[in-house]
């Protein structure tokens, strides 16, 4: 052995020793500590990773260079895919550099629309931000199902965006249009996908040139009108268009899909309006405040709500 070999030797187990600890191989955990000063992770009561768990866990997946993706699973119901409320990724030190979610906004015959959030955090980041979109991919990505509730959206709540989502055609193949509106109703963008029998398996963004032309080629206004909209609903957003869709869905997303306030059309029958909310994760509650700055370097009039956990039945 050269000493070139030692040295590489001596590194990495210096390197290794300076890594806060983390689950071993095979194993998971049931819960997390997350300093919001420093945005370190802790691990707290390991468990066996194999079988998977019937619980609510987490997850690491170590990579080559150190950093670790974490994943929050909730396998007490038996889904597929498993249900995903967060995915972190962590540096070395186990600080978070970014998160991610991906929640079900609308699922039916066609296959699945999703709101993706990531949060940025790392310093190396130019400007850290959030982005939130809007999109219909495989029905096999681990996510989160809204939660139905009777409550209303709080009048606080700040409005993010507005996405219109228009399907066209019916089984076995279906064109998926989704057009994303800021809340001034100016146009963010447009995408268009197709499913095969319930499933859009089409990789890419679908985007296309968000235009006044490219819209009401699908009858979507290049500007969206909130005003009418809140005050008359939805018979006054759509431009005439041979054939018409088979089911329209406008959704009202708050505080970066937080709240969302939903109406679905579908062709023939009246609309059906509904309010949806995702679960409030320990990490959500322990990333509110930085999330809320962040958002508000964006945005000088946000004005953010923290999360509240579900009360205890």
């Amino acid at each position: 052995m050269n000493l070139l070999h030692i040295a590489l030797i001596t590194t990495l187990a210096l390197c290794a020793g300076c890594r806060p600890a983390g689950p071993p191989a095979g194993k998971t955990c049931k819960r997390i500590s997350l300093d919001p000063a420093t945005l370190t992770v802790s691990f707290h009561e390991l468990i066996p990773g194999v079988p998977e768990p019937k619980t609510d866990y987490y997850q690491p997946f170590y990579r080559h260079d150190g950093h670790c993706t974490l994943e929050h699973f909730d396998t007490t119901q038996k889904t597929t895919p498993r249900i995903r409320y967060n995915a972190l990724d962590l540096d070395p030190q186990h600080r978070v550099i970014s998160r991610t979610k991906y929640q079900i906004l609308l699922t039916d015959f066609f296959g699945t629309f999703y709101a993706e959030t990531l949060f940025q955090y790392a310093p190396f980041y130019k400007r850290p931000h959030t982005s939130f979109r809007i999109y219909a991919f495989a029905n096999s990505i681990e996510s989160e199902p809204p939660q139905l509730t009777e409550s209303s959206v709080p009048p606080e709540a700040h409005l993010s965006m507005i996405s219109v989502i228009r399907v066209f055609g019916t089984l076995p193949e279906c064109s998926l249009i989704c057009a994303c509106y800021a809340p001034d109703g100016s146009l963010l963008s447009l995408s268009k996908k197709r499913s095969i029998r319930g499933d859009c398996q089409d990789g890419g963004s679908g985007e296309i040139e968000p235009n006044a032309v490219h819209s009401e080629q699908f009858g979507l206004p290049s500007r969206f009108p909130v005003a009418a909209y809140s005050s008359e609903g939805s018979s006054h957003n759509f431009l005439p268009i041979t054939p018409p869709s088979d089911l329209d869905c406008i959704s009202l997303h708050y505080d970066r899909n937080r709240f969302v306030k939903q109406e679905v059309i579908r062709a023939g029958q009246p609309a059906k309006t509904r309010t949806l909310t995702y679960k409030v994760t320990p990490e959500d509650l322990a990333l509110a405040p930085t999330d809320a700055l962040i958002l508000s370097r964006s945005n000088p009039d946000y004005q953010a709500i923290t999360p509240q956990p579900p009360a205890s039945p």
